[in-house]
């Protein structure tokens, strides 16, 4: 049977490590996208339509 290693301290990571783990901050820009393009209105003739 092999030896079990076991973690008994974490190093805390500073924002630049974090995002190269994470991928950055990509989710919250497609989030915000997202929103902003949910409640643009285009007019066609008296109706307005969401696209």
């Amino acid at each position: 049977m092999e030896k079990q290693n076991s973690l008994t301290q974490f190093q805390e990571l500073n924002s630049s490590e974090l995002n190269q783990i994470t991928g950055g901050d990509w989710w919250s820009e497609i989030l915000n996208f997202n929103r902003s393009q949910k409640y643009k209105h285009t007019s066609v003739g008296s109706n307005n339509i969401i696209v």
